[in-house]
């Protein structure tokens, strides 16, 4: 596989595992948590994965970033691209966007964000991934973990 093919994988993988439902913050939803956390102003959340800090900085945004720059190091180093080829590396959150122009919700509530990895190289190229998903910031008064552990609270 060529380095942008390697690149594009990379980035696409780690898109794939944040969106997923077993992406959590001390049992509940990452996604969740961090559009809680969002930056007020641009409703967005941007996590550095080579050094493993989130913007706007809090525990649990901080607790992400440091998984992923873990995970995006492993990908890197699994499929033989060298960390150094790597110049940037992040996830952008921006949450509260005008849903997709295209397909249904498929019952799915809440407000509709975009999801986009980029991973660049040192000369310029860039492999970029995103995806719409739909999520509501995790009240903590409201739901107790995962399902199996409380569930809704009344």
């Amino acid at each position: 596989m060529r380095k942008m093919g390697k690149l594009r994988h990379v980035a696409a993988g780690l898109r794939d595992a944040f969106i997923a439902r077993d992406n959590d913050v001390r049992g509940s939803w990452a996604l969740g948590i961090l559009y809680a956390q969002a930056d007020l102003a641009t409703n967005t959340v941007v996590l550095r994965l080579l050094d493993g800090e989130a913007v706007p900085a809090s525990p649990d945004a901080d607790a992400v970033a440091r998984t992923y720059c873990d995970r995006t190091h492993a990908a890197l180093a699994k499929l033989a691209l060298p960390r150094e080829e790597v110049a940037a590396a992040e996830v952008r959150i921006a949450f509260d966007v005008a849903p997709p122009p295209y397909g249904q919700r498929n019952g799915a509530i809440g407000d509709a964000f975009l999801l986009t990895v980029a991973l660049a190289l040192h000369d310029g190229r860039e492999a970029v991934c995103s995806r719409y998903g739909f999520c509501l910031p995790e009240p903590p008064y409201r739901f107790t973990k995962r399902a199996g552990h409380g569930g809704l609270v009344r």
